[in-house]
């Protein structure tokens, strides 16, 4: 929806102006004119195998769309699309056409109703046993292949060997029984190659290597959420099931199993290694990358039939790969997706490790928190209920979710254990979030109540945890760090969700203060990801939604709002002379709201302060004024892309004063998002025509 400009808006009871009639029309025009530039970007369909098909053959459509020179310095996209369930025996071949980017491109998927769901038979397949052939080389750039089988090729599978190509994205392939490796990595000459994504594939019984990373001059892949067993037949030394020889691999959420050689995973054979932002990933022997990984495992305890090569996960709770997962939608620098090989969504919170995504999503288990047990969970297994969120945090074990109902819990310093989730807004016996409603629903049910004693939510040398949908109240750090939650020293990988702040405060006591929403102070690499917190009536030193300088972990704010808090609303602190660690944060669609005029003796409330300034976009604050301490323009005008700063527009919330921060008609906020969304944790209830 297309943002309202703030001194532009039809009220209630009053007929536009001559003068807002006008630019209403003139307001059309323009967005007219916009779509009118949108199709000068062709998107080019053609059906490929069916009788009646545009083409008979897969090469036939691919030469045909080169040599019509579409994507040669052109705006098109063209898509072939396999119409229907049958085995093309190819020797496919996509060389370079000279004229791809990253709005010119080409992708070859398949029909709804021909796609696998990592069934191996089930779908389309590209089958060659020609001598010394591969089933498709790629030597471009700006390729798509989605959604089918390869098999029984003399040679590789697929073969990415074009000269310095980049944006090639391999998703949701069954690959198997291929004469030499399954899928090889080596394109460029002089190292430019860049950005190839392998996502969501079954690998199997390949000759040599399942995946084989083979770039030259630092060149990154990325593989996520694979699942490969049974590579390197051959039991040759220096391979296996995936091997990153030469070049860089940031492996994620991949499951390897049973491979021969060097086993599941390897970067010993070269130069080649698995980078730092490696992580939750699974091997039957020792050897998976990064952190939060789960080794030595039998394969049986995680997919369904190794002898029949079904490697879509058991349905079975004890399996630790459900819902481990790192989270790639929000979570990754560089590609985003939240889809699986079975074409179920992944969704927030539920990202199971490897290409399928289980029956189980959406559902959880394990331990289950309520004050009162007699009229809560009765449909539970009584000895994994407790009465209190610190003796269930006490009873868990790595992968084990906790689920809190409503009430009120007078707890604080609660130290989630590494890989656990903690959910709470439960109003009834039912284990699935959307049971819970909406975050405007459930924002105040589970109450966790500090009483001003210590911060609520302490996650210090533990990692991969979410929590998600607490009310917060009265946490209290006069001992510097949080109100509500701390993320400190190697605490990383964290998720914190649907999280409603109230009277926390940091640092009243003392003249200094960090974080009464949430501080994150790290020496570790990861990511602290914070969404749908509203910190209301709480005070800080320092910031509300707060990270150091220092602090290793990228921080990223998404749909936050700090209303009526006397802190400097968002934060990332700032000393003279000390650089910032990281410079990717980012705060987005975040809003900062009728907060103090000053703080902490400044002469201008600020809601981006310091370094966070840098980090915001699509925000908006309702002071207009910076201020400027150090004289050397740090804390000077934001950066343009802070969307709005200005004392005039209302947010327009439903009723601030009794916090009541849902959107109203008309609201500034309402479309003027990242995507076109809408800004700060409530989005505007589009259904309802009371406002």
């Amino acid at each position: 929806m297309a943002r309202t400009s703030p001194w532009f808006r039809l009220r209630r009871n009053r007929p536009p102006s001559k003068g807002e009639f006008r630019l209403a029309l003139t307001l059309v025009f323009v967005f007219m004119m916009a779509a009118l530039n949108c199709l000068a970007q062709t998107v080019n369909t053609k059906t490929i195998g069916a009788a009646g098909s545009d083409y008979s053959t897969i090469q036939a459509w691919y030469n045909d769309r080169i040599a019509s020179k579409d994507l040669v310095d052109s705006n098109f996209i063209e898509i072939g699309v396999i119409d229907t369930s049958k085995t093309f025996t190819e020797t496919l071949v996509f060389g370079s056409s000279g004229g791809t980017s990253a709005s010119c491109y080409y992708k070859l998927t398949v029909n709804d109703t021909c796609r696998h769901a990592g069934v191996s038979g089930a779908g389309v397949l590209i089958s060659n046993t020609s001598n010394g052939s591969v089933c498709l080389t790629i030597q471009d750039s700006c390729v798509y292949i989605d959604g089918l089988e390869m098999t029984d090729a003399n040679d590789s599978a697929i073969d990415i060997d074009g000269a310095d190509v980049n944006k090639i994205y391999l998703t949701n392939l069954i690959i198997r029984d291929a004469g030499y490796d399954g899928v090889v990595i080596e394109p460029g000459t002089s190292g430019a190659g860049e950005d190839i994504y392998v996502v969501n594939c079954f690998v199997w019984n390949c000759y040599r290597d399942g995946i084989f990373i083979n770039t030259i001059g630092g060149v990154t892949s990325y593989v996520y959420n694979c699942t490969v067993e049974g590579c390197n037949t051959s039991s040759t030394a220096d391979h296996a099931n995936i091997n990153c020889r030469y070049g860089n691999g940031i492996l994620i959420n991949n499951i390897s199993l049973n491979g021969g050689g060097e086993g599941d995973y390897t970067d010993s054979a070269g130069s080649g290694e698995f980078l730092s932002g490696s992580k939750n990933n699974v091997s039957s022997d020792a050897t998976a990358p990064g952190g939060s990984d789960i080794t030595s495992v039998t394969a049986t305890d995680y997919v369904r039939n190794t002898s029949t090569e079904d490697l879509r996960l058991t349905d079975d709770s004890d399996n630790l790969a459900i819902q481990t997962g790192y989270d790639l939608y929000l979570g990754s620098d560089n590609y985003s997706f939240n889809t699986s090989i079975n074409d179920t969504t992944r969704e927030s919170g539920y990202w199971d490790r490897g290409a399928h995504q289980s029956d189980f999503n959406g559902k959880f288990g394990y331990w289950f928190v309520s004050a009162d047990t007699s009229a809560f969970w009765a449909s539970r297994d009584t000895a994994r209920i407790t009465k209190t969120i610190a003796a269930a945090i006490d009873s868990s074990t790595t992968f084990d979710v906790i689920c809190v109902a409503e009430g009120v819990y007078n707890e604080n310093e609660l130290t989630p254990k590494s890989n656990t989730t903690l959910y709470g807004g439960f109003d009834r016996d039912d284990s699935t979030l959307s049971g819970r409603g909406s975050f405007w629903q459930f924002k105040k049910r589970t109450k966790v109540d500090g009483d001003s004693a210590g911060v609520i939510f302490l996650v210090d040398d533990n990692s991969s945890i979410t929590l998600d949908g607490f009310y917060c109240w009265a946490g209290s750090a006069d001992n510097d760090y949080g109100g509500a939650v701390a993320v400190t020293y190697s605490g990383t990988d964290v998720t914190v969700r649907n999280f409603w702040v109230e009277k926390c405060e940091a640092g009243r006591a003392k003249t200094q203060g960090w974080g009464c929403g949430i501080i994150v102070d790290t020496d570790t690499d990861g990511l602290v990801l914070v969404e749908n917190m509203v910190v209301i009536d709480s005070y800080a030193y320092c910031g509300a939604i707060e990270s150091t300088d220092g602090s290793h972990a990228r921080f990223i704010v998404r749909n936050c709002l700090v209303y009526n808090s006397d802190a400097f609303g968002f934060e990332v602190s700032w000393h003279e002379g000390t650089p910032v660690y990281r410079t990717d944060h980012e705060f987005v669609n975040c809003v900062g709201w009728e907060s103090p005029s000053s703080h902490r003796g400044s002469s201008d409330q600020t809601v981006f302060w310091s370094w966070a300034r840098d980090f915001a976009t699509y925000s908006y604050c309702d002071h207009s004024a910076w201020s400027d301490e150090t004289g050397d323009g740090k804390w000077g005008p934001p950066d343009a892309t802070i969307i709005f700063e200005t004392t005039e527009p209302d947010p327009m919330f439903r009723d601030a004063d009794n916090h009541d921060f849902r959107l109203r008609r008309g609201s500034p906020l309402v479309g003027a998002g990242e995507n076109g969304t809408d800004i700060g944790p409530f989005e505007l209830e589009r259904e309802s025509i009371s406002y």
